[in-house]
C-alpha cells in the first residue's frame, strides 16, 4: 500500500480518538515521521500542520503504551499497602522521579466513575492536597490542557503541575477507558505556548510529571477497576522517607477511599447534572460501552 495512503488512515484514526491504530499502524509499517523530507530539497513533502500530527501520533502512542507497561508490569514496583481490595505501590526511577501506582475495585457503575475522572475541575473533592484544577485548553474531545495546584505539608511550599492528557478509548474492546498525561511547559510544547505560560507563575515551583495515568475499566454493572500511576519529580532538594510513604501509604490510600465515597453520590451530585447535559461525552461513552456489554 502507498505510504500516503497509510498516513491519510492514520491521520483519519487518530481523528477519530482511535490513537493506537493509527500509532501501530504507522510503526508497523515503517514510517518515518521525523523525516518525511524530500532527499533533492530537504523540506518537507507534506503539509507542516500533517508533519506535526503524524509526530503527535508517534509521541502520545508511545507515552500511552508506556502508561499500559506500568500498569501491567511488577518490575521494580514495591508493594506498600494491600486492603480493602485495594494496593498501592512505589518505585524510584532515578534522575529525581518518584512512580506511584494504585489499584482496586470501586462498588459502582464504570459510568459513574468515569465522570468523577472527566471532570477535572471537581477533583479537589476527591484527590488529596489539591487546591485547584481545571482544564486550561480543550484540544480535542478527549484531548486537553490542564492546571493544578497541590499543597504540601510544612515545611514545603505548594506545587504546581500543567499537564497535557489524552484518552485511549478500548470500550468497544475490553471495556475499559485509559487516560494518558504528561507534564508540559510552554518550552516543550511551544505550538502552546500563549495559554501554557499564562500559568507558570514565577514564584511558583513547578513539580515535573514523567509520566501519569489512569485506567477505568467495565467488570459488572455495579463493578469497576480502576488503576492510576505517576512518575513525578516534586522538585524537592532532599525527599524524606516520611514523605515517600505519606504519599504511598496515607494518600494513595486516601485518593482510592475519596474516590469510592465519591463514586457512590454521582447520582446525587454535581457530577450527574453534568451527566445529563453533556450528551456529546457521556451519551457517547453510554452508547458504545453498551455496545460491549451486550
Amino acid at each position: 500500500m502507498a505510504e500516503n495512503t497509510l498516513i491519510q488512515q492514520a491521520l483519519d484514526l487518530f481523528d477519530s480518538e482511535r490513537l493506537l491504530e493509527a500509532y501501530h499502524l504507522l510503526m508497523d509499517n515503517e514510517i518515518d515521521v521525523t523525516n518525511v523530507e524530500s532527499p533533492s530539497s530537504n523540506k518537507s513533502i507534506l503539509p507542516s500542520e500533517i508533519t506535526q500530527k503524524l509526530k503527535q501520533i508517534i509521541h502520545d502512542g508511545k507515552l500511552a503504551e508506556q502508561v499500559m507497561r506500568e500498569f501491567n508490569s511488577d518490575d521494580g514496583w514495591k508493594l506498600c499497602v494491600e486492603k480493602d481490595k485495594m494496593q498501592s505501590f512505589y518505585k524510584d526511577n532515578g534522575r529525581g522521579m518518584h512512580a506511584v501506582k494504585v489499584q482496586g475495585h470501586i462498588s459502582a457503575p464504570i459510568f459513574q466513575v468515569l465522570s468523577i475522572f472527566y471532570e477535572v475541575d471537581l477533583y479537589k473533592s476527591w484527590v488529596p492536597q489539591m487546591r485547584e484544577s481545571l482544564i486550561i485548553h480543550k484540544l480535542a474531545k478527549y484531548r486537553f490542557l490542564s492546571y493544578f495546584s497541590f499543597d504540601l505539608p510544612w515545611p514545603f511550599s505548594s506545587r504546581d503541575l500543567i499537564s497535557y492528557a489524552f484518552a485511549v478509548d478500548k470500550l468497544e474492546t475490553d471495556g475499559s477507558i485509559m487516560v494518558a498525561v504528561k507534564g508540559v511547559t510552554s518550552k516543550s510544547l511551544p505550538q502552546h505556548k500563549d495559554i501554557i505560560s499564562k500559568f507558570e507563575k514565577p514564584n511558583n515551583v513547578c513539580a515535573e510529571c514523567e509520566y501519569s495515568g489512569f485506567l477505568v475499566k467495565y467488570i459488572s454493572p455495579e463493578e469497576t477497576y480502576v488503576q492510576i500511576v505517576g512518575s513525578i519529580d516534586p522538585k524537592l532538594s532532599y525527599v524524606p522517607y516520611w514523605f515517600i510513604n505519606m504519599v504511598t501509604d496515607h494518600a494513595s490510600y486516601l485518593s482510592m477511599l475519596k474516590l469510592r465515597n465519591v463514586s457512590a453520590k454521582v447520582p446525587d451530585s454535581e457530577y450527574q447534572k453534568r451527566i445529563d447535559t453533556n450528551d456529546t461525552i457521556y451519551g457517547d461513552i453510554k452508547r458504545r460501552l453498551e455496545s460491549h456489554v451486550e
